[in-house]
Formats: C-alpha cells, sequence, structure tokens
C-alpha cells in the first residue's frame, strides 16, 4: 500500500526534473539574438565574436584607430583565456553620439564553477559609425596615453 501512495509523488519529482533540464537544454541551445551591426549593440557583438575566436586583428578594427594601435602594440590581454565564457547585454545608453554598453560575462572552467564580470563597453560615433572608444573587455593594459 505505502508504493501506491509514494508513486504520485515520484512521478511528479521526475516531471519537474525533465522541465528544469528542458529549460537549461533550451537556454543552452538557443540561438543568441542578433543586433543590427550598425548599432553599439551590434559593434560589441560582433567585436565579442571577433575576441571569442581568437582573432585579435578582427577585433581591434572595431576600435578608434588610436586605440586600436596603442592595443597592437602594447596589450598582452588576449592571453587572457576566454574559454568557457560567455556574453549577456545588460543594457545600452546611448546619449548623442557616446553609448555604453553594459555586459555580463559569465566565466566557466570546468562547466561547475562560474564567475561573473560585469563590464561596460563605451563607444563613440563618427561618420555614422560606431567604434570602441576605450580599453574594452578583456584589453586591461591598452591605457589612455598621458
Amino acid at each position: 500500500m505505502k508504493d501506491r501512495t509514494r508513486t504520485p509523488l515520484i512521478v511528479l519529482a521526475v516531471v519537474i526534473f525533465a522541465a528544469v533540464l528542458g529549460g537549461a537544454l533550451y537556454g543552452a541551445l538557443a540561438e543568441p539574438e542578433t543586433f543590427d551591426p550598425a548599432t553599439p549593440e551590434g559593434v560589441v557583438q560582433n567585436y565579442l565574436k571577433a575576441v571569442f575566436d581568437g582573432d585579435e586583428a578582427a577585433s581591434l578594427a572595431f576600435m578608434q584607430p588610436t586605440l586600436a594601435d596603442r592595443c597592437r602594440q602594447d596589450s598582452t590581454s588576449l592571453d587572457y583565456r576566454t574559454d568557457g565564457a560567455r556574453a549577456f547585454l545588460d543594457g545600452t545608453s546611448i546619449d548623442g553620439d557616446r553609448a555604453s554598453v553594459a555586459l555580463e560575462i559569465r566565466h566557466s572552467s570546468d562547466g561547475i564553477d562560474e564567475w561573473i564580470e560585469n563590464e561596460t563597453i563605451w563607444l563613440d560615433r563618427s561618420d555614422n559609425s560606431w567604434q570602441i572608444s576605450e580599453p574594452p573587455w578583456p584589453y586591461w593594459d591598452c591605457v589612455k596615453e598621458q
């Protein structure tokens, strides 16, 4: 008799587990939103794709030329490993020809341990296109010239 009273609880637990697992899989496998490359969000999205692909030339192309030159010459930041990192848009603010894109970058070294960085990438608009104007993640050591 006890086995019959447990059956609904076991079925309920299995259904809840399946729903949670299904939601996790959907989130992991869902295609990320693609932003218009002419917007600050699109520039940052394409910049991050280049960073995650390890394409330094492509990542520098999204920066203002003087910033890209400094980062090309002085940076060791791309040695920083981005394996297991994922970036999520936290918000965008546009004020005239200046924009900031807030990001949450989640790192996972083994699929279990996770840590989060909150970063902001600054962009300026010139000639109707947006370019990264300040040293962005992970180019921490491309400091502004004094």
